[in-house]
């Protein structure tokens, strides 16, 4: 089902909410809630829509601040299987609420989604830091482990401005994506702390 057209979007600074239809992207909600310092979890990928990812859970740089995408959601309208137009909620059809929040797409068509938005600190900017281990494969299964767990304990102990993840290819590439949005100060110092502990570095 082609909802690529129904990209509407309407941000409501006053309120702190916004809604979005199926084909509208997170992209396309970042430009607008700029303007007012505002937002979001998004995807890690300005092109992901926002329904679609929502429906998934929704991962994204501030979901440790705001948590995943599905925790922003206020309401959903929905096509089900025979025709008819609901509205999920915290007060209407809480069952489907409940499911459709991270639950996928197998409860009806999406057309509309109502997401609660969040004030960014004016300083909020964003840094990243990215270190690859290529060949992780070949590693004792011991020190394989020791990186994992070291990156669950930066995790675990970290303010709220830091997110970070860790991607493992089929060719034995292992890479932890470390993310900061937030007072640029804190940040650079956090990551200082971070490279000198050297539980990131081989």
């Amino acid at each position: 089902l082609d909802v690529s057209g129904m990209d509407s979007i309407e941000v409501n600074s006053s309120d702190m909410v916004a809604m979005v239809g199926p084909g509208a992207t997170f992209g396309m909600l970042d430009k607008l809630c700029a303007r007012d310092s505002i937002g979001v979890t998004g995807s890690y990928d300005p092109e992901a829509g926002i329904v679609g990812a929502t429906l998934h859970g929704g991962h994204g740089f501030l979901e440790r601040k705001f948590g995943l995408t599905c925790d922003n959601a206020i309401s959903f309208e929905v096509v089900t299987s025979d025709g008819t137009i609901v509205t999920a909620s915290s007060k209407q059809n809480r069952d489907l609420f409940w499911a459709l929040r991270g639950g996928g797409g197998n409860f009806g068509v999406v057309t509309l989604m109502t997401l609660h938005l969040h004030v960014l600190p004016n300083d909020a900017k964003l840094l990243a830091s990215v270190i690859e281990y290529p060949e992780v494969n070949l590693l004792p299964l011991q020190s394989r482990l020791e990186i994992l767990m070291s990156h669950f304990a930066i995790a675990e102990d970290s303010p709220n401005e830091y997110t970070a993840s860790i991607d493992i290819t089929g060719q034995g590439v292992m890479t932890t994506n470390k993310i900061w949005i937030g007072n640029v100060d804190s940040g650079l110092q956090f990551f200082d702390i971070l490279q000198e502990s050297g539980r990131a570095v081989l």
